[in-house]
């Protein structure tokens, strides 16, 4: 089925009965899908060709250019690409929406939401959900609880994904958080009605494997002392996918954590990292520095197992 014929059900509306433009609108920004059309060529004299009334005649074409506005109420386009006639559409606000619903199910208190677009395309979205619910007050860490992250696309480079993480709410460390997109994975959510108690069943086992094992990833992490090749390996990996500045600015703050005797180890490095993660406005630069930091935290195979099973 066509992207006009499903855009209904999918949430779009038409604002137009000539051209095939389709609007959505939530509380993020606003999103248009606007079918491509290019002109008809004389292939012989390579001028457009003309209708009786001399208009040039169009040919449309089976992909719809994407352009979202910088928020809701602003009236300023971005173009962000192209998507197929084949797109499937999910807005922001449903995704959100349907996560929060599968959360309360567990009866797990929602902390604090976050969310981050790739402004002023905002063709990308992440959503944060900290969870009061599982976590553990570590010695000398703090209290660390669960993180849910959504992330959805408007420009088809990705489709809706839930992934877990990880959330510092002590005041030395308060609002630094990672998403585990690799060792612990990701899952697209399903949209039915089924699905939604299947999503419930799979945060609360989260919920429990975080609250058995996050202790075991600090102290894993704690103990692993790095070497300075290690070291300079990690932020090496920093400079080459995120820039000069950004690897200054996390050795920096290492060798702050690391000074005083305290070890080189695998958790003052994914904590550098983490908490430059955290303050970064560029998506794209965030979800790369988070993979790196997930490299460096040692995680028990035996938490990276049940979650597979969950």
């Amino acid at each position: 089925m066509s992207f006009e014929k499903r855009a209904r059900e999918m949430g779009l509306v038409k604002m137009s009965e000539q051209e095939n433009v389709f609007m959505y609108v939530d509380r993020f920004c606003r999103v248009f899908y606007k079918q491509t059309k290019v002109a008809k060529i004389n292939v012989l004299t390579g001028n457009p060709i003309l209708d009786e009334n001399g208009q040039e005649m169009n040919e449309v074409l089976p992909f719809y250019g994407v352009s979202c506005t910088e928020d809701k109420d602003s009236n300023k386009e971005h173009l962000g690409g192209f998507v197929s006639d084949h797109y499937k559409f999910v807005g922001n606000e449903t995704i959100v929406e349907r996560a929060k619903a599968s959360i309360l199910e567990t009866n797990a208190p929602i902390m604090g939401e976050f969310w981050l677009m790739n402004s002023p395309r905002n063709t990308r979205f992440e959503y944060r959900f900290g969870i009061q619910h599982g976590g553990q007050n570590i010695p000398e860490i703090g209290e660390i609880i669960p993180q849910i992250t959504l992330n959805n696309s408007y420009d088809g480079t990705g489709t809706e994904k839930l992934a877990f993480g990880l959330f510092f709410t002590d005041e030395t460390n308060k609002g630094t958080h990672i998403t585990f997109r690799t060792k612990l994975g990701s899952f697209s959510q399903i949209h039915t009605a089924r699905a939604k108690t299947r999503l419930a069943g799979i945060l609360g086992s989260f919920f429990e494997i975080f609250s058995e094992n996050i202790g075991d990833v600090v102290n894993s992490s704690v103990a692993k002392t790095l070497s300075e090749d290690e070291i300079l390996g990690t932020l090496s990996l920093v400079e080459k996918l995120a820039g000069k500045k950004r690897r200054e600015d996390i050795s920096v703050f290492f060798h702050e954590l690391t000074a005083g005797g305290n070890s080189m180890s695998a958790w003052h490095l994914f904590l550098a990292i983490a908490k430059f993660s955290a303050i970064e406005q560029n998506l794209n630069m965030k979800v790369i520095m988070e993979d790196i930091a997930e490299r460096v935290l040692v995680l028990p195979v035996r938490m990276m197992e049940a979650l597979k099973k969950a």
